[in-house]
């Protein structure tokens, strides 16, 4: 039990390998399932909201739905990647053994810039990578949220919990008050040590055993190297200029 860091996925193996079919199994999405292939979008929305700041300040502040724009014109050019291809095979060997395994990502749920559910691009997202999370609770529960946070409410769809901006242990709790079912032993991976420990108090009360996972591989791997900063500044000011992300690729052929 308890939170612990790893970088790899295999270093959480023996508590896989002990999953059955009373376990529920949550895998954040971005940074732990799934990165964006550009080098200015390894540290993610967050840091690209940064960056896109920092540049548009030097001509105007910009607002909430100009940013909006911008990040989901990103979002839908990128391309988007298995962190560790790895997963694949974990998630398929813990749902051969019939353990619960859904996507539990803080994601908003409402209309994003350009892309108007949320939702379905999720998962749609996760498709294309070979990974599915609808097997874990069929027929799907209808799970009411009412609890709203900036207009928006949780949502599960297809195995995929959105909480929608709210911290994560509340909306756990509220979807296992809805499921006709409870877990002996919850198996979390995140990248948010934040966001682990808002479940592990949610769970304090429950008589469920909870393994979470601080997964580090992002930072790790690939932020600590650095980033090509020339690089990366061009793509943010062609995208203030012109609207359109030029991914990295694209970028070296100009």
């Amino acid at each position: 039990g308890g939170i612990s860091k790893i970088t790899y996925l295999r270093e959480a193996g023996e508590v896989f390998e002990a999953a059955d079919a009373n376990s529920l199994i949550l895998f954040d999405i971005d940074r732990t399932l799934v990165m964006m292939r550009d080098q200015a979008l390894w540290s993610g929305k967050t840091g690209l909201r940064k960056r896109l700041q920092a540049a548009a300040n030097k001509i105007h502040p910009m607002t909430q739905e100009e940013q909006d724009f911008f990040v989901s014109t990103v979002l839908l050019k990128t391309s988007h990647e298995l962190v560790e291809q790895i997963a694949v095979e974990i998630i398929h060997a813990l749902q051969e053994k019939n353990a619960r395994v859904i996507a539990f990502t803080s994601s908003r749920t409402v209309q994003y810039g350009c892309i108007s559910d949320v939702v379905q691009w999720k998962i749609d997202t996760l498709k294309l990578l070979g990974i599915s999370f609808a097997s874990a609770f069929q027929p799907s529960p209808q799970i009411h949220f009412s609890q709203e946070n900036n207009g928006q409410r949780p949502v599960f769809r297809e195995g995929v919990l959105l909480s929608g901006g709210q911290e994560k242990g509340g909306v756990l709790k509220k979807f296992l008050e809805q499921t006709d079912w409870l877990p002996m032993k919850i198996i979390m991976i995140d990248d948010r040590i934040s966001e682990l420990v808002s479940v592990e108090n949610a769970l304090d009360s429950q008589n469920i055993d909870f393994s979470g996972f601080e997964y580090n591989y992002v930072k790790k791997v690939f932020i600590e190297k650095g980033i090509n900063e020339e690089l990366a500044n061009f793509q943010i000011n062609y995208l203030l200029e012109n609207g359109v992300w030029l991914t990295d690729e694209e970028v070296i052929l100009k």
